[in-house]
């Protein structure tokens, strides 16, 4: 529990896992998310905040894979919003990190 808070408040500390290995900050990630019921599932907002850059993304999470697909893109279509595919976020951080 001890290293656990210490981790917390002062960061990841390798030696805590008996690493012998040395840890260099290379960027941060925030995302501020909000979500609200819709339909039969519930829809996620997202800003990403890294590498002086912000997002955003939307997502939507349902029981039924079909049926909330066709929800989700009935959504965007509704709202003028492409359809996309996106990468996750640690991979957008790295890829403006050149990593």
């Amino acid at each position: 529990k001890d290293k656990a808070l210490d981790m917390i408040n002062n960061g990841f500390i390798p030696s805590a896992f008996g690493l012998n290995i040395k840890v260099t900050l290379k960027g941060t990630l925030e995302t501020n998310r909000v979500s609200t019921p819709y339909e039969d599932g519930k829809l996620f907002f997202d800003q990403s905040i890294y590498c002086d850059s912000i997002d955003y993304e939307v997502e939507y999470e349902a029981s039924d894979l079909k049926q909330g697909l066709k929800t989700f893109k009935n959504f965007l279509k509704d709202h003028n919003v492409p359809y996309q595919v996106g990468k996750h976020k640690i991979d957008r951080v790295y890829e403006k990190l050149g990593i």
